[in-house]
């Protein structure tokens, strides 16, 4: 039986997988600024997306099916979360640059892997709950929102799988010194990484309301994925 209210529907379903959002969000901050500046690049992500399901939310209440204040809003939401993300993403980089520098670079492997995990986990449900959502709505916004949380899975399963790739290299029999430099280097570059394409690529195609940025080359049917 079909929903009597849709628009309801929706709502909940972009509150449901923004808050999980920012749940992972906020724990990979956390963890991550103590213990490894890439895992706090990736948290940075989840944060924009999270607030971007609440811009959807926000739409679907103020413009109440008309296409005309849609296109505003989403205009105007595009424009805060790129500014956030420009602003976290700077913040970011610039503190793993201040603390590479001054020689003080803490990385702690098993929470990279652990807060990786956990990211990965709450993208997967995400993915799952709007792929469907969307198979018995055939709502072709939700498609936009899919492929981005298709998009977060990678981004969680990269750190991860980095996380694992640096344990392992514990059993190429180096000193300790040079494993300890390899870790923080590649903790490093994955950090400076995710926070200029965040701040150089993916923020001005949202605030212009580009095509999704992480989306299917062949998917010409939606905008940004930010834009719901």
């Amino acid at each position: 039986m079909a929903p009597t209210n849709p628009c309801i529907c929706k709502t909940n379903l972009l509150a449901t997988t923004g808050t999980l959002a920012l749940i992972a969000g906020f724990t990979q901050w956390l963890v991550g600024y103590r213990f490894s500046m890439a895992a706090g690049s990736d948290a940075l992500h989840a944060l924009s997306d999270g607030s971007a399901d609440f811009v959807g939310v926000a739409i679907e209440k103020k413009a109440a099916g008309n296409p005309k204040k849609e296109e505003e809003w989403r205009a105007i939401g595009n424009k805060a979360i790129s500014s956030l993300l420009i602003l976290g993403a700077f913040i970011i980089g610039s503190e793993a640059y201040d603390r590479w520098n001054s020689g003080s670079y803490p990385v702690w492997l098993p929470a990279i892997l652990a807060v990786g995990i956990f990211g990965l986990t709450i993208d997967l449900i995400r993915l799952r709950m709007l792929s469907k959502a969307n198979r018995h709505s055939g709502n072709s916004n939700l498609e936009g929102l899919i492929v981005h949380a298709r998009s977060d899975a990678w981004h969680s399963g990269i750190i991860s799988t980095v996380a694992v790739l640096a344990m392992f290299a514990a059993l190429l029999d180096l000193e300790s010194g040079s494993y300890e430099f390899f870790i923080q280097l590649t903790d490093y570059v994955a950090s400076l990484g995710l926070a200029g394409y965040m701040m150089f690529i993916l923020s001005p195609r949202i605030w212009r309301g580009q095509k999704c940025a992480h989306g299917d080359p062949h998917d010409h049917h939606h905008d940004c994925d930010h834009k719901h």
